[in-house]
């Protein structure tokens, strides 16, 4: 316990601390760059790359809260003074309040003696709980060094958002070829140390280490404690030294953000969400972004879709970009725009147009007449205006889906 704790306070934090101000420095120095989201590995919304690698920095600081929590739990619960079977025989009686206190003063770190010296030394809970933490550490450093891994993949036929320093000659077989070495050893430290974690609860299980009044396997659990410190601190070093500081974006960042049929999110709160998905797989057919798409069919003016497709306001956190929502939205505008609004029609009831019945998913609107503003609805999938602004509601069906019912300018 002892070692565990002075390791981690002297060899896991630091290092961990070192990789966590790289990577705020990246995402300081990148906080300008709008890219791409990826949910499911998909084209989402747009997200600053700064906000991208601000969350592997948090990653890496709640790692280092993790990391002292570990320290605390062998640090708090040391068995000596229990002797034999935990009563203390042929010991001083504060043998282990003196022991700790000078181990405090040696080390810098808050030793104190086991409440229960019969559950301290009967069993290892302690390093099971410590070692639980370390293990979340190697799972958050996956994330950041997989996230790297895709985000450098090509350099010409893959992502390509960033550019992977070289740290050896490259494939045996492939000349010049740049593979994310440093990413992979990290994900394989974290292989170790989940295997490590797995040994060490085995070897801390009633009738396999843990029988009676002692443990019979304290060396192994000792030796895949002490290996998972020092390879993770290795790790680190390693990640932040020999990739994360000769990171470099790429102009592929930015260059694919307008080509995202996911920016027509920013249009749902405006015209609706059916309407919003019949746009993005309308333009997909067409090859057309969503810009291009609503400029070539009228739906919105070339002052709106600068305003809702703004995507250095999208990733402005607390929603307060064009998609962040209705009221917000109209705030970022600068007006209120209720009155001269074209309305998206959403909500499932079949309606009567110009033409006869169709099946239309739209809002169930009272009061249209010829003076009403143009009506929009989304028809098996397609945006479609009708010829005229009368729409006959047939006995719509309750929803409690809540209403969709935003408001544009008029075109």
């Amino acid at each position: 316990q002892v070692a565990g704790a002075v390791a981690i306070h002297e060899v896991l934090v630091p290092a961990l601390d070192r990789l966590a101000k790289g990577l705020r420095a990246k995402a300081k120095a990148w906080d300008r760059i709008v890219k791409i989201g990826r949910t499911h590995l998909m084209d989402a919304t747009p997200i600053r790359l700064g906000q991208e690698f601000s969350g592997y920095a948090a990653q890496v600081d709640e790692g280092i809260r993790r990391a002292s929590l570990a320290a605390a739990a062998l640090a708090g619960t040391l068995p000596i003074g229990g002797t034999a079977v935990g009563t203390g025989i042929n010991a001083p009686p504060k043998l282990g309040a003196k022991a700790c206190a000078r181990l405090t003063r040696a080390t810098g770190i808050r030793f104190t003696e086991a409440r229960n010296h019969f559950e301290a030394q009967a069993t290892r809970d302690c390093v099971v709980e410590a070692h639980g933490h370390l293990r979340t550490v190697a799972v958050s450093l996956t994330k950041i060094a997989n996230d790297i891994r895709w985000l450098g993949s090509g350099p010409r036929c893959g992502l390509g958002e960033l550019s992977l320093p070289a740290t050896q000659p490259g494939s045996s077989i492939m000349p010049g070829k740049v593979n994310p070495v440093i990413c992979e050893s990290v994900i394989m430290v974290a292989c170790q140390v989940v295997g490590n974690d797995a040994a060490i609860a085995c070897a801390a299980l009633g009738g396999v280490g843990s029988v009676l009044e002692l443990n019979m396997a304290m060396p192994v659990i000792s030796e895949r404690l002490l290996e998972s410190v020092e390879l993770m601190a290795n790790a680190s070093r390693i990640l932040n030294d020999s990739c994360i500081a000769g990171l470099e974006a790429t102009p592929a960042a930015a260059a694919t953000v307008e080509r995202s049929l996911m920016m027509v999110t920013s249009l749902a709160p405006v015209i609706g969400y059916d309407a919003s998905a019949a746009m993005a797989k309308a333009a997909l057919k067409t090859g057309e972004t969503i810009r291009e798409y609503c400029t070539r069919t009228g739906i919105l003016d070339h002052t709106q879709l600068d305003r809702l497709l703004d995507a250095t306001a999208m990733p402005t956190p607390g929603g307060k970009g064009p998609g962040g929502g209705c009221a917000r939205w109209r705030r970022h505008a600068g007006r209120n725009t209720a009155a001269t609004a074209p309305v998206i029609q959403q909500a499932s009831a079949p309606a009567t147009i110009a033409r006869g019945p169709i099946a239309a998913k739209s809002l169930r609107r009272s009061g249209a007449s010829a003076r009403s503003p143009p009506i929009w609805i989304a028809i098996d999938g397609r945006l479609a205006k009708p010829q005229s602004a009368k729409v006959a509601m047939v006995a719509p069906r309750p929803v409690s889906a809540p209403s969709f019912a935003m408001r544009a300018r008029s075109t």
